[in-house]
């Protein structure tokens, strides 16, 4: 049974890959976590501060007494404030926000101006201004305003490019051809201190009505309270005073809205209810007029009982017309109501004469509801939609039925109306026997009774009308004042806690983009783990070198040690070339840049092979930029370029430098080098060497710039490429891997030049004087002079 190991996504090494990165990159985090640290400060120091305002109302009250609502509901009052969200429409509404609006002086806006941050204030400053734009431009549009004395102030600002400057005085209307403007001292300054306050930068804005209608639109929420009629409005604004001030006003106003419908009603009804008055006056003086003539005229005093009778029953029936008579006139005044009805008048007439009809004045009530909620539901929907034509078509029903119903009713009324016209016929023609003169009496006494009566009705229900406006009273009330609730926003912590947070977070990405494409190599492990290409070892950084010659080859200090340990890797790459028996090795020692210490590593690599008492021949082949030479300041009349063009030999050329080590120089520079790398002769070169010493190493040019290295490689055993810290990047590491596999290079290894010596001390600290070539990635450990040993 196979055993399953879990693979991690993120490994130990990984942390320590990331650690890595970070301390050597400390100086990323010392500079970016300050830097955030500092915006965040500037940031709360720019960030404008909103502050939240709130006002409770209470959407019925039920201030009033018993009887004044059923007198309201008798006279076609119901509560229509049920409908919450057609409330909420209306108190954020653009015709209720113009209202507060016209009620309040915000065209201007005034700032102080710092040296970081500009802030505005409402009734703070020691000014106030009155303009009058002639110039749209200059809405919304931030213009300086400076305080010269007690007398004169200053107005700057610009218009497409060009700069405007004006000189005004204080209390004093001036004109320009883009302003009117008038602007006062505050009366309480003290004019000793107009010296500092010339010293305060001042700005101010000119708002359009629209712009506040926008701003406030927008921050203004209405919330209702769950299983309450309670309504609670929020304003955020930068000054809590204004915008106390702007709900205030706003509730007002809403209040002032609930009581106007009310009003309307009570009023109509009140002015019927007095026309009607008026004329019933009219008739009952005139019939009082008649009777006392007729009594003058005739001398009468009383009337027979029987003929008493005749008038008593012809007078119940005549009232009983006239009462029908007047029902007919008030549907049909009803019908032309409902028929000629504009949206902008729903206030209905009077109908108290039919109170007796429940059915038509509770359809009336539901008529009369449902063109007030079309008349609310305008503020908060467009035209068009969809819940407006559902109320249209609900409207446009009902009236129809109405008509109707009230057709119907009137037809009945009038079979009603003939029945008592034909009553009166009766009694008249019994009357008609009774003498004239009685019977004039009788008629005048019957229609003063019918008119009395009628009067004592008008005036009872204009009592009626009169207490149940007294009882009008708002059906809506504010229960808590505009107040503030406090700053919203992130807090100023919380704000620096996230730039902070937002600084460590770019740094260490900074730090891995710099670890993954930007960063040099500095030490033997991490060339190793970059490249598959083996990894020979590394040479320490040396200060202060005048001469290369001046190094001790045979001496315990790091650079030695090292030295000896490439010598065992170079050793250990020796053992696995199966392809020649040969003992005697070439190699070619070349870099990717130049300045990366191939030189410096080609001559002491062949003086630590010379003190095992190896005889080692080292070439100079770069012979574009020749360095062997003044490296050991030695002549350079004759050396490679002149043995290779023909101009001397070999053995005249080679010079000793020390105990087994001889030298070649590069020569004269020639004017064809790269030609000459390519001549028969080097091949010659190579059996020189190999008959007369056991190691060759020849120094190249770069292979970034010349391809000489690549020509020669094919000759060479082995092929050392020199890296320097300075210089060894991923992307160069690519460079090389790309180019030696085009170039088909078998053999190949890398030296790591120039370590410091921290890194040095700790590679060799924890592996020892090992050696630690191998293929592929990583290296190998063992055959040291001393495991953990450490100068």
């Amino acid at each position: 049974m196979e055993n399953k190991k879990s693979v991690s996504i993120i490994s130990h090494n990984d942390f320590i890959w990331l650690l890595n990165a970070i301390l050597k990159n400390w100086y990323v985090f010392l500079f970016l976590v300050p830097f955030f640290t500092f915006l965040g400060l500037l940031y709360n120091h720019k960030q404008k501060e909103f502050y939240n305002t709130k006002i409770e109302i209470l959407l019925k009250s039920n201030d009033v007494y018993d009887y004044q609502e059923n007198l309201q509901s008798s006279l076609g009052f119901y509560n229509y404030y049920g409908d919450i969200s057609n409330q909420k429409r209306i108190i954020g509404s653009y015709d209720m926000i113009q209202k507060v609006l016209k009620k309040l002086d915000l065209s201007c806006s005034y700032f102080i101006k710092g040296r970081l941050n500009t802030k505005e204030f409402f009734n703070e400053l020691p000014f106030k201004i009155k303009v009058d734009l002639l110039n749209t431009e200059l809405y919304e549009k931030e213009i300086d305003f400076h305080i010269i004395d007690g007398n004169r102030y200053r107005i700057n600002y610009s218009l497409k490019d060009v700069e405007y400057e004006f000189f005004h005085y204080f209390d004093s209307t001036e004109t320009t051809n883009h302003y009117s403007i008038n602007a006062k001292l505050n009366g309480y300054l003290d004019f000793s201190r107009v010296e500092n306050i010339s010293k305060t930068n001042y700005s101010v804005i000119f708002h359009t009505e629209n712009y506040w209608m926008n701003n406030i639109i927008s921050n203004l929420s209405i919330e209702n309270i769950e299983y309450t009629s309670l309504l609670v409005i929020n304003l955020v604004d930068e000054i809590p005073e204004r915008s106390r001030m702007i709900l205030d006003i706003l509730a007002k106003e809403y209040i002032d809205y609930t009581l106007e419908n009310q009003f309307i009603i009570n009023e109509n009804t009140m002015s019927y209810i007095n026309i009607q008055l008026d004329n019933v006056v009219n008739i009952i003086d005139s019939i009082q007029f008649e009777l006392q003539s007729l009594r003058d005229k005739k001398g009468i005093l009383d009337v027979d009982k029987e003929s008493e009778k005749y008038f008593q029953s012809l007078m119940l029936h005549q009232a009983s017309e006239r009462k029908l008579k007047l029902k007919v006139k008030s549907l049909e005044s009803l019908i032309n109501y409902l028929t000629k009805l504009k949206d902008a008048n729903i206030s209905p007439p009077s109908l108290y004469i039919l109170n007796d009809d429940e059915y038509l004045k509770n359809s009336l009530n539901d008529f009369y509801e449902n063109q007030l909620n079309k008349l609310e539901m305008n503020h908060g929907y467009k035209k068009g939609h969809q819940e407006l034509e559902k109320i249209d078509e609900k409207i446009i029903n009902q009236r129809k039925d109405l008509l109707i119903y009230i057709q119907n009713t009137i037809s009945a009324i009038n079979s009603e109306i003939n029945i008592e016209k034909e009553e009166i016929s009766y009694y008249e023609s019994l009357v008609k026997k009774i003498p004239i003169s009685e019977r004039d009496m009788a008629s005048i006494q019957r229609k003063l009774q019918v008119n009395e009566k009628l009067y004592e009705y008008l005036l009872e229900k204009r009592a009626n009308t009169s207490i149940a406006r007294s009882g009008i009273i708002p059906q809506t009330k504010i229960i808590e004042k505009a107040r503030n609730i406090g700053m919203i926003g992130t807090s100023k912590d919380k704000s620096m806690l996230l730039f902070v947070g937002l600084g460590i977070f770019v740094s260490l990405f900074t730090v891995i983009i710099l670890k993954l494409f930007f960063e040099k190599i500095s030490n033997i492990n991490e060339l190793s783990e970059a490249t598959k290409i083996p990894v020979l070892g590394g040479v320490p950084f040396i200060k202060n070198l005048d001469k290369i010659i001046d190094l001790k080859i045979k001496s315990k200090e790091n650079f030695a040690e090292a030295l000896r340990v490439i010598r065992t890797s170079m050793n250990f790459l020796l053992e696995k070339d199966n392809n020649n028996d040969s003992q005697f090795k070439s190699f070619l020692i070349s870099s990717i840049h130049p300045g990366e210490g191939k030189t410096f590593t080609t001559i002491n690599l062949a003086r630590i092979f010379a003190s095992s008492g190896k005889k080692v021949l080292v070439v100079d082949f770069d012979m574009h930029k020749p360095k062997v030479h003044k490296e050991l300041d030695i002549e350079n009349n004759i050396g490679n370029s002149t043995n290779l063009s023909l101009k001397s030999r070999f053995i005249d050329s080679v010079k000793e430098i020390e105990n087994n080590l001889h030298i070649i120089t590069s020569g004269p520079v020639p004017p064809n080098p790269s030609e000459l790398v390519l001549s028969k002769k080097v091949i010659d070169l190579f059996d020189f060497a190999k008959k007369n010493y056991d190691y060759l190493f020849i120094d190249t040019p770069p292979v970034s710039l010349i391809t000489d290295a690549l020509v020669l490689s094919s000759m060479a055993d082995h092929s050392i490429f020199v890296m320097n810290t300075k210089m060894a990047k991923k992307k160069s590491l690519s460079f090389l891997e790309e180019i030696t596999d085009k170039s088909k290079i078998n053999s190949k290894a890398i030296i790591l030049n120039g370590i410091r010596k921290n890194r040095l001390s700790y590679y060799y600290g924890k592996y020892g004087y090992g050696y630690g070539y191998g293929y592929g990635y990583g290296y190998g450990y063992g055959y040291g002079y001393g495991y953990g040993k450490n100068d």
